[in-house]
């Protein structure tokens, strides 16, 4: 880690586009204990979806779209990707201001923004991270 530098960007994570399968998938292993017949049955009813008005006149669609968690799991693989299996996340906080909807692409990026160092050691660095996405076309 001495070769961390305040401004280096971390290498980011391309997440999408964001298909029902990937939200089933998310559904299932955060219920993992309930995994049955029953499970199956409500799976679907289970993901989130939004409507959303289309310029198509007054046709309202549903659209599927990701739960804040999943969101924050995409930005703990690019931490963990970037510190390796010697580094240790010790506290992380995010806020979700946008959904991810059914059919877009996610890049989640960050920047190291500060480099603590005590006696020679680095005791802890600070990344800022930000998601941006590409919406689907329609």
């Amino acid at each position: 880690m001495e070769d961390v530098k305040v401004g280096d960007e971390l290498k980011p994570v391309v997440r999408g586009p964001l298909s029902m399968v990937e939200m089933a998938a998310w559904q299932a292993g955060g219920h993992a204990h309930n995994l049955s017949d029953r499970l199956n049955r409500i799976m679907w009813k289970k993901i989130p979806w939004a409507e959303t008005r289309m310029e198509y006149g007054v046709t309202i669609v549903k659209r599927h779209f990701a739960v804040g968690q999943q969101l924050e799991a995409w930005r703990y693989i690019l931490l963990t990707n970037w510190m390796g299996d010697d580094g240790f996340l010790w506290k992380f906080s995010a806020q979700i201001r946008r959904f991810v909807m059914e059919g877009d692409t996610t890049w989640v990026k960050g920047k190291v923004t500060k480099k603590y160092v005590d006696d020679g050691n680095i005791v802890w660095i600070s990344i800022s991270r930000m998601s941006c996405k590409q919406v689907r076309s329609r």
